[in-house]
């Protein structure tokens, strides 16, 4: 086996142990939960693994003398809380050089998910790292 071979074989069980990591990773996402309740534990919220609201229950009388504001903040903070959870499995994703342009969070923080590099995105930037289209490693404005 020549050296190229080698590397090449090297690279190749590299992107099959990453690829089958993010297989794994993507199934806790889709399966995965959670759940976060309010401090005064008048509101809980449960999310699935994109960060969508599964339940919202009121689990005491509290929110009864909440006004609409009160009860709002709370409903917001219990998500907000929710989702932070919801999005810890990622957090084990041992990546130390994503790929250019790559944003994981992004589908549970509302967006559309990992970037193509190379490829504009829909605020009309290039997701190359910057680079100048034409190749000659110029930053581009």
């Amino acid at each position: 086996m020549s050296g190229y071979e080698g590397e090449i074989e090297e690279l190749l069980g590299r992107y099959r142990r990453k690829l089958a990591e993010l297989n794994g990773l993507q199934r806790a996402v889709e399966e995965g939960s959670a759940m976060a309740a309010s401090a005064d534990r008048s509101v809980q919220v449960t999310v699935n693994g994109q960060g969508e609201i599964t339940s919202l229950e009121f689990p005491t009388g509290a929110f009864r003398g909440m006004s609409a504001a009160e009860l709002s903040a709370e409903i917001l903070a219990a998500t907000r809380e929710a989702k932070a959870k919801a999005r810890e499995p990622l957090n084990t994703l041992q990546e130390p050089d994503p790929p250019v342009g790559a944003r994981f969070l992004e589908p549970v923080e509302g967006g559309t998910g990992a970037a193509m590099p190379g490829v504009a995105d829909p605020s009309g930037h290039a997701e190359d790292g910057g680079a100048d289209p034409s190749g000659s490693g110029a930053p581009h404005t």
